[in-house]
């Protein structure tokens, strides 16, 4: 079995999300092919440094990129530099740390690993940004306490240090403070005292105990955009389809083949339709055991299955005032286009306009909306009995 260390921010976060995935990847080796989106990340990432260090031309870069959106993505990130070159000490980009269990910085191995999108001295505080080209905005603990963790140690105890999280295609950026006390690794955290190297040792123990067993979950079917690689190993997978019922059962061998083909295409279609068919029973299924379910837990508290724990929690929840926020933002001069960013404005909202607006909403529809392509939808639908039988 391969270490499961160092630690690192996409190795914790796996971890994290089914220890069988990660047991997979980390304990036996087996390497799943970089996603497109990853790629484009790392693509991202670097036109974005070289255009900052000055070695890249940003309209050669822009060149090279085939899809708006990631054209947009880059020049938004390179808009949302908020650092005056003067001011900058010294900085590196992609700057890869490791540091052993005694919080020294080693070459190889290590029990923690970062690879810093940015570091740097600026106007004499430590900042060490991270850039995040995604569309969905997370706060990752363990990333940004990790990335703390490898900066303080290369830097004075003394040194406050800044963790900047930047959002190019939500056009944000969050900063988080880090006070330091003067040891190594202790911090004031949103105004808490932490102590940093406890917290690694924890989660260091808590990936170094995990076991293997699947922690079902949306990452199965979406795991970072495709579904999950290791899907037809998972116990829970293998094991599902002839043991559920005996409906299921029967077709258990067709469900099999459905996902270990490596020509889905070329399949007959009554495999496909078996494996499908399997799949919708199984569907309902699933939707009756999460109701039982959510009522076991409903009368007698959360269900752990491996390192997740199910049950309810309660979340507040939040109106807003839409007419004292229109009024404010409109008396407050701010541009028109820059409301429309917080202004969901949708063709379903537009047909909400009451009937007096009958002509306006007409006109509306007509001159301020249109079609922007032919979206496929998979579904099914009803069919004629006398249009001949299915496959």
């Amino acid at each position: 079995m391969k270490s499961r260390l160092p630690l690192s921010k996409s190795r914790f976060s796996v971890w994290e999300t089914c220890p069988f995935y990660a047991s997979q990847v980390y304990d036996r080796g087996i390497r799943p092919p970089r996603s497109k989106a990853a790629a484009m990340g790392a693509t991202l990432h670097d036109f974005r440094r070289g255009v900052l260090t000055g070695e890249y031309d940003m309209g050669d870069c822009l060149s090279m990129l085939k899809d708006k959106a990631d054209k947009d993505a880059l020049a938004a990130s390179i808009a949302m530099d908020a650092f005056e070159r003067e001011k900058i000490v010294w900085q590196f980009f992609e700057h890869d740390i490791r540091i052993n269990g005694k919080g020294v910085r080693v070459k190889r191995r290590g029990v923690l690993r970062g690879i810093l999108d940015r570091f740097m001295d600026y106007a004499g505080k430590t900042v060490v940004e991270d850039v995040k080209f995604g569309s969905f905005k997370t706060d990752d603990l363990f990333e940004r306490r990790s990335y703390i963790i490898l900066a303080a140690t290369l830097v004075s105890p003394n040194s406050t240090i800044e963790f900047h999280r930047v959002w190019p295609r939500l056009g944000e950026r969050d900063v988080f403070v880090y006070e330091r006390t003067g040891s190594l690794y202790g911090m004031k955290e949103d105004g808490e005292f932490i102590d940093l190297w406890d917290y690694l040792q924890q989660c260091i123990l808590k990936v170094q105990s995990a076991s293997s067993v699947p922690a079902p979950g949306p990452h199965c079917e979406n795991w970072y955009g495709s579904p999950c690689y290791f899907l037809d190993s998972c116990p829970i997978t293998h094991h599902l389809p002839a043991s559920v019922s005996p409906e299921i059962s029967a077709l258990g061998g067709d469900v099999r083949r459905l996902l270990s083909s490596p020509e889905t295409t070329a399949l007959d279609a009554s495999i496909v339709k078996n494996a499908y068919t399997a799949a919708l029973q199984l569907k309902a299924m699933i939707d009756s055991v999460e109701s039982k379910v959510k009522e076991w837990c409903e009368a007698n508290g959360d269900l752990t299955i491996g390192a997740r724990v199910y049950g309810w929690r309660e979340r507040g929840e939040t109106d807003v005032d839409k007419l004292f926020v229109l009024n404010t933002l409109l008396s407050e001069g701010v541009p028109v286009e820059d409301i429309a960013r917080a202004v969901n404005i949708s063709a379903t909202s537009l047909a909400r306009l009451p009937a007096k607006y009958k002509d306006l909403r007409q006109m509306l529809f007509s001159m301020a909306t249109w079609r922007t392509g032919i979206k496929k939808v998979f579904g099914g639908r009803y069919v004629e009995a006398s249009s001949g039988s299915s496959v």
